[in-house]
């Protein structure tokens, strides 16, 4: 049985293969904002879990919950600016209650200034805009 600690972020919840990172790519959407890029594509995994009676109920909501995978390169600062935004974008994306998306987020240079209300607001727009794209008719 899987137990999630408040606050914290379960390998479940990330995008950690490049077979993720290259299907998300290859099938997803993309908005673009001020200080990200956002890719969102369905999780394969979103009906399998849903469908598997073997798995314990926390384990399945874990896996069917959104994942992330974060790209944050050189250009938007140094290792300590760098690291500071992947923090920030897996708190703001931590908070959010979404399912069935596997969603890459590329930081943009200003993200590196941006405040965590502003990484927060931004990150949830562009998710909420994708989400509608790939849920139509579903409340976001």
């Amino acid at each position: 049985m899987l137990s999630l600690q408040a606050g914290s972020f379960p390998k479940t919840r990330r995008l950690l293969t490049k077979t993720d990172f290259d299907r998300t790519f290859d099938q997803g959407s993309k908005v673009v904002s001020r200080l990200f890029v956002v890719i969102a594509a369905k999780s394969p995994e979103t009906d399998s879990a849903a469908t598997s009676s073997v798995e314990s109920t926390d384990h399945a909501k874990a896996r069917s919950s959104d994942r992330i995978g974060l790209v944050v390169s050189r250009k938007v600062g140094n290792s300590v600016v760098r690291n500071r935004v992947k923090r920030l974008l897996r708190e703001s994306f931590r908070k959010s209650e979404g399912r069935g998306l596997d969603v890459v987020v590329i930081a943009r240079p200003a993200a590196a200034s941006a405040s965590f209300e502003e990484v927060e607001t931004d990150l949830g727009l562009a998710i909420s805009k994708l989400r509608g794209r790939h849920f139509p008719g579903k409340e976001t």
